[in-house]
């Protein structure tokens, strides 16, 4: 067999690249087949992968062998290979005849060439001459960029797949927006939509509800207001628009609605009047066409007031973490009890804090003097007394709390009382760090909206100093304080971030994968010895990039579907009832989740 033309080498792995079966108790590395990959890819050659196997498991084996970065586009799943190996080809924009498939079991390689007539096929024993003849081919891609040309092209089939599925499931929703021209009937939630709304809040135009009233009643406005439900149930007003003289002065929405489409489409639907952003969004409004699974909905049974937490007598949940999980709450369907939610918000200056849903806060409020919480934020004036405050305590039957900010916020010390701290922003940037001033200062670094001078950091950095993440025996002590002030009977769920990374990480999340994995071992091995502790861990819902929606901490919406279908199953494995009950369609995701989590916590 020559190999000549061979641009692409599709690896089976069990039996073939390494010995053993991994689903049978694991594998041993073939060092020659891991040289030979390497070499391979010195020469211009790509490798890729088909496997019947858990593609979890065989990411994790293939970072313990050191070789995670030689391979692109891998294909692991338990279907058939020969569509897999036609739809691999297709997707690197190769020929067949370009192409060897090795593996061990003939039915595989018959079934691939009948998908890709003209496909090189061949077992392991094909190994040593395509070893002898990488060792005479000449090395000439050693910086590897066709490999890397193949990586970008990977992320870009994640991406359209992303799309696809993602719309799927989006039309599949049954997305209806409807438009009020009667913005001051709801004047109270306009008011909070301005005040308390950040990552879909374009224009951040804070004022005071006399004023936003004012400004709605002026004829030479035009404004309205905007309200959503869908198969799942009601949003409420989640939308506000302000224009005037041709330019939107309030163009703002409620984080729950993120990832639906529903600012694209009503940007379009009111012509697309000028916008100038203010600060960062987690979602644009350009384009040509607005989305075309929403639909406007005329119904008259289509109420506009806010959608209710509480929809019959039952236990109370609280979910508290950052705003993405308010993305949750129409998929619980809490139709057997109370949701409420506790999330980052701006205070009345505008300043977004976020400290409140960090343990460091949350065990301070339970344990410091008023007079050294009111310290703190005299000293930290980028902080708000909401910093310190919390309902989670509240008698509460159940409370989900997101591990996010832990491993993401950064936390500084007192340098007189190190016993005192506070968290702020991420723990990439140093608030006390002369070199990082300037970012703090114009926005650069994520400065929560906080207007930062020099001088005011310069006085922070005086009476602070700078920790780093909080540390995990730290974060540990925090929540045995925490699960000992609930109730004995109350369930603490902890969600825990992906330890899956993103390709591209941007500096505010670098090293989030890592910190997520200390955290979260952290956190399971807190749990493995509390009956009314569980975890829930976003890394068994992330599959592939196309998860991501905008960087490691907010997946695209069907899989909050997904997770609200794992978080059941925890609450209703505790109580013993159904105390989310399920929304429509999302029985298999329940079943798939109760069966999940119980292999991961060994429960039959």
């Amino acid at each position: 067999m020559g190999f000549a033309d061979v641009k692409l080498v599709v690896w089976d792995l069990d039996d073939t690249f390494w010995a053993g079966t991994l689903s049978e108790g694991g594998i041993a590395e073939i060092p020659a087949h891991s040289a030979l990959v390497r070499r391979l890819s010195d020469c211009g050659v790509v490798n890729s992968i088909c496997s019947k196997n858990d593609a979890g498991q065989v990411s994790a084996e293939l970072a313990r062998l050191g070789l995670a970065d030689v391979f692109v586009m891998a294909s692991v799943d338990w279907s058939p290979k020969g569509q897999r190996v036609q739809r691999l080809i297709d997707d690197m924009q190769l020929r067949a005849p370009n192409v060897l498939f090795v593996d061990d079991n003939h039915l595989n390689r018959e079934e691939a060439l009948f998908y890709c007539p003209g496909l090189m096929v061949a077992g392991p024993e094909v190994v040593p001459d395509l070893i002898s003849f990488a060792r005479a081919a000449p090395v000439s891609d050693p910086g590897h960029s066709r490999l890397q040309r193949y990586r970008i092209l990977e992320t870009k089939v994640a991406e359209k797949a992303r799309s696809s599925s993602n719309e799927a499931f989006l039309r599949d929703s049954d997305i209806r927006v409807r438009f009020h021209r009667d913005p001051l009937a709801h004047l109270a939630r306009l008011s909070e939509l301005v005040h308390r709304t950040n990552q879909l809040n374009f224009t951040k135009n804070r004022m005071s509800a006399d004023e936003l009233r004012v400004l709605l009643a002026d004829p030479v406005t035009s404004a309205g207001c905007v309200s959503v439900r869908d198969r799942y149930g009601e949003y409420g007003v989640v939308g506000l628009y302000v224009e005037r003289d041709g330019k939107l002065v309030h163009f703002a929405f409620s984080c729950s609605i993120i990832g639906m489409g529903v600012e694209q489409f009503t940007y379009h639907h009111i012509g697309s009047p000028r916008l100038t952003v203010v600060g960062d969004v987690t979602s644009s409004v350009g384009g040509e066409h607005p989305p075309d699974w929403i639909t406007v909905d005329a119904s008259t049974g289509h109420s506009a007031s806010r959608a209710p937490e509480t929809s019959s007598p039952g236990r109370r949940i609280l979910l508290k973490g950052p705003c993405d999980i308010s993305s949750l709450v129409p998929y619980l369907g809490a139709g057997a009890g109370t949701i409420d939610t506790e999330l980052n918000a701006p205070d009345d200056r505008g300043v977004m804090i976020t400290a409140h849903n960090h343990t460091v806060h949350v065990v301070a409020s339970l344990e410091r003097r008023q007079q050294d919480l009111d310290r703190l934020v005299a000293d930290a004036p980028f902080l708000a007394p909401e910093a310190f405050a919390t309902r989670m305590f509240d008698g509460y039957d159940a409370v989900v709390l997101s591990l996010l900010p832990d491993s993401h916020e950064g936390v500084y010390q007192r340098r007189d009382d190190p016993s005192l701290s506070i968290a702020f922003s991420s723990f990439t940037f140093d608030l006390t760090d002369p070199d990082h001033w300037d970012d703090f200062v114009d926005g650069s670094y994520v400065n929560h909206a906080y207007p930062f001078t020099r001088e005011t950091l310069s006085d922070f950095s005086r009476r602070f100093r700078f920790v780093g993440p909080v540390p995990v025996g730290q974060l540990v002590r925090n929540l045995q304080v925490i699960r000992d002030r609930l109730d004995a009977a109350a369930l603490l769920v902890l969600l825990l971030g992906s330890e899956t990374g993103t390709v591209e990480e941007t500096l505010e999340f670098r090293g989030h994968a890592q910190r997520h994995a200390e955290v979260n071992r952290a956190a399971e091995a807190f749990a493995s010895s509390r009956p009314n502790v569980r975890t829930v861990n976003l890394t068994e819902l992330v599959e592939s990039q196309a998860d991501f929606a905008a960087g490691i901490n907010h997946l695209r919406r069907a899989k909050y579907l997904e997770l609200a279908g794992r978080i059941s199953a925890e609450l209703n494995d505790y109580f013993g009832d159904d105390v989310t009950r399920p929304v429509a369609g999302d029985q298999g995701v329940l079943r798939r989740g109760r069966r999940a989590l119980r292999r991961m916590l060994g429960r039959r």
